[in-house]
């Protein structure tokens, strides 16, 4: 379950390359080593060969759908905290993925703030910081202009460079990203979103 460096092996389905690459952009660098599958059947595969943290679960995905990857993770009693994502959420939808044992449910696109509060407060207690506002807590939040930085940066690479498909992938207007675009070639932000 712990990769080098005491990082937790976290499983990212999605089968979208660019809002993938987004979603790990907001993670938890520090605390997670992220493998990404965009299957049903590679996560089973996965859950199966190795030992996870927790899984980040797309529910609408080609071949088998994240509902039936609950099912059958239930089914192999692979206990595992699942956050599962959807752009069609509703509200059944949610109960039956909590009753399938997901531990939180997030409508997509989800923004990096909300993702990085469900997956901390999915995964086991010893990845968890030990208190709230120590300083070993306050040094792993980086600032919110960095992690969107990265998550454009991220976006725009996942998509060739193309704005409209990277503000899509986002869920943002081209403008958004146009006006972020601007402000930093013009140096308003500096690197990596510092003043």
């Amino acid at each position: 379950m712990t990769e080098p460096g005491n990082l937790r092996r976290l499983l990212l389905v999605e089968d979208s390359d660019a809002q993938a690459a987004v979603y790990a952009a907001y993670l938890p660098e520090d605390r997670f080593h992220v493998v990404r599958v965009a299957t049903g059947e590679e996560a089973l595969t996965e859950l199966t060969a190795r030992d996870y943290s927790l899984v980040l679960l797309d529910l609408q995905l080609p071949g088998i759908q994240g509902l039936e990857v609950l099912r059958r993770m239930k089914a192999a009693h692979l206990a595992v905290p699942v956050v599962v994502m959807t752009e069609s959420g509703s509200v059944d939808m949610a109960v039956e993925a909590m009753h399938l044992g997901a531990v939180d449910f997030l409508a997509k696109p989800v923004d990096a703030g909300r993702l990085r509060l469900a997956v901390l407060g999915a995964s086991p207690p010893n990845v968890m910081p030990p208190s709230v506002g120590s300083t070993i807590e306050l040094a792993v939040i980086r600032p919110l202009a960095v992690v969107e930085r990265e998550a454009i940066e991220s976006a725009l690479t996942a998509c060739g460079g193309n704005v409209p498909r990277a503000a899509a992938a986002l869920g943002v207007s081209p403008s958004t990203l146009y006006r972020k675009k601007q402000a930093w070639d013009s140096d308003v932000i500096g690197p990596k979103g510092n003043p």
